[in-house]
């Protein structure tokens, strides 16, 4: 549980949801842009470019559904759990004194 009381797959729903937005257009935009450079593979001089983009694209690919949907299932997976196979312990935020 968190600190706000919720359950391990409902915060991990909800920063899962937080996280969507984001991402998806940070690797939309990413692909969008490397278009272009793909389709001109074809070209003189883009021997070299095109290959290039077709990597990078699917890293840009791979990295998103990592982020989506494999990091939160690892994480529901072995949430709770410390390296030594013993549960997590609950640790509240300290109050700052002034």
């Amino acid at each position: 549980r968190n600190v706000e009381g919720a359950s391990l797959e409902e915060t991990i729903e909800r920063g899962s949801l937080e996280r969507l937005s984001p991402v998806l257009m940070t690797a939309l935009t990413g692909g969008m842009a490397l278009i272009p450079l793909i389709l001109a593979g074809s070209q003189p001089g883009n021997e070299i470019l095109s290959p290039m983009g077709v990597v990078i694209l699917g890293g840009l690919l791979s990295s998103t559904f990592l982020t989506l949907f494999v990091i939160p299932t690892v994480y529901k997976k072995f949430g709770g759990v410390t390296f030594n196979g013993a549960r997590r312990v609950q640790v509240l935020p300290v109050e700052e004194s002034s």
